[in-house]
């Protein structure tokens, strides 16, 4: 999540045709230029439909430069939701909070909710969503 929010970020800073590297993602964060993690991210999440690459370079994993996609928009950076984003949401935020918290009772509690929301499964979940978002 730390390398989509600093794509996102970068890309909103960004000029007009510019794309977003992971040089750029590894001083951001702080990381070594080459930070494999970084890499493996960007090759993650493009796989995850969040960004597009637009450069890259054998054998590396990942692309060298991507650009955000209208669903990591959506998520991050306030576009509008629908009910998968706002699931996506929820669910990211109750993780957040369980690695967050060392209260192993509010730990417990955060996990049986997470439990709930991903048992219902996600078409259902997200419909529910979409209704509460619409005043329904």
């Amino acid at each position: 999540m730390p390398v989509l929010e600093t794509v996102v970020a970068l890309y909103d800073q960004a000029d007009a045709g510019d794309d977003v590297s992971q040089m750029q993602v590894n001083q951001r964060l702080g990381r070594e230029d080459g930070d494999s993690n970084t890499s493996r991210a960007f090759e993650v999440l493009e796989r995850g439909g969040y960004v597009q690459g637009t450069a890259s370079i054998d054998p590396l994993p990942g692309a060298l430069t991507v650009v955000p996609t209208e669903k990591a928009l959506k998520l991050l950076a306030g576009w509008p939701a629908d009910g998968e984003v706002a699931l996506e949401r929820l669910i990211a935020a109750l993780q957040t909070q369980i690695d967050s918290t060392t209260d192993e009772e509010e730990k417990g509690k955060l996990r049986r909710v997470l439990d709930a929301v991903q048992g219902v499964g996600e078409n259902v979940a997200a419909e529910v969503l979409t209704k509460v978002m619409m005043g329904g």
